[in-house]
């Protein structure tokens, strides 16, 4: 009975030293995403953002308390999601452009099925669809006509497979602004745009500063709307003109970033116990979404 006791009191211990470790490693990445909050909070540039003004935050919180606890973050700095093409706010022309570089011959369907699916009416488009369509699946839902709030909801869209999915989720969000940040909007998000080549290339040697690099201290930022358009007049073609114009009409494009993703991973130098977080974070002060592994 004696050794019976000692048994199960070892285990017991034993199971909350386990718990113990993995609690320390849990608080220290969940600490994360608020240091994020509290420095986003300091901002004294709120008019505009650039990637390398986020820089210093995941250096700053990696070294920060527990020295038992190992971090690592995916990237140096910590990634804005402006800078990725919105799907509740993409124009039609836009989600267009974005399948068909995904290799789409014809994306029609899935583009008019993305707006059936965020608009509020029960009109189908053309080439969507609404209710009529999802109540005819084996395992039937309903259309939403309400935004997206994950870009994994795109997958309850018609016209979209998983593999569709893999090539394109990188390249979208549904959080932030609904505005492309032209400071940290990659070229690929600016062809997905409709940009013409002379036009991409313009904006990226603009950015890049006297010497030409990306990333480097002497990067040029665009402090509003009002300067691409400055700064863009007779670099790029008349279209390309045009189109950057209407975007800021549109309120599609602008300067400013208002989500970031926070992914990091931990673990006790000692150990091997491993854990992940992946959230996304924004300037109103909440933490929008938040993944635990």
């Amino acid at each position: 009975m004696a050794v019976a006791i000692g048994v199960n009191v070892e285990a017991m211990l034993g199971f909350v030293r386990r718990l113990e470790k993995q609690s320390r490693v849990y608080y220290r990445l969940a600490g994360g995403p608020h240091w994020v909050l509290m420095v986003l909070s300091q901002d004294d540039t709120p008019g505009y953002d650039s990637a390398e003004e986020t820089m210093f935050l995941l250096k700053e919180w990696a070294v920060l308390r527990d020295p038992d606890v190992k971090v690592e973050t995916e990237q140096e700095f910590l990634p804005d999601e402006d800078g990725k093409i919105n799907l509740n706010t993409a124009p039609e022309d836009v989600l267009k452009r974005l399948f068909h570089r995904a290799g789409v011959e014809d994306p029609a369907m899935i583009t008019d099925s993305i707006i059936d699916w965020r608009d509020e009416d029960d009109d189908a488009r053309p080439y969507g669809a609404e209710d009529f369509y999802y109540q005819t699946l084996p395992e039937p839902y309903e259309c939403k006509d309400e935004a997206f709030e994950s870009v994994e909801e795109l997958l309850l869209v018609r016209g979209m497979s998983f593999d569709l999915w893999e090539r394109v989720k990188s390249s979208i969000t549904v959080y932030g602004s609904g505005s492309v940040n032209m400071n940290t909007a990659s070229e690929e998000t600016l062809a997905v745009m409709g940009l013409s080549e002379p036009a991409v290339s313009a904006i990226v040697v603009y950015k890049a500063g006297e010497d030409d690099r990306l990333g480097t201290p002497d990067d040029r930022v665009f402090t509003s709307t009002q300067q691409i358009l400055m700064e863009m007049d007779q670099k790029v073609p008349i279209e390309d003109q045009n189109r950057l114009a209407q975007f800021v009409q549109d309120g599609f494009l602008g300067v400013t970033s208002q989500a970031y993703i926070f992914s990091a991973r931990g673990e006790l130098t000692s150990e091997k116990d491993r854990r992940s977080l992946w959230a996304v974070v924004d300037r109103a002060g909440r933490i929008a979404a938040w993944r635990e592994g």
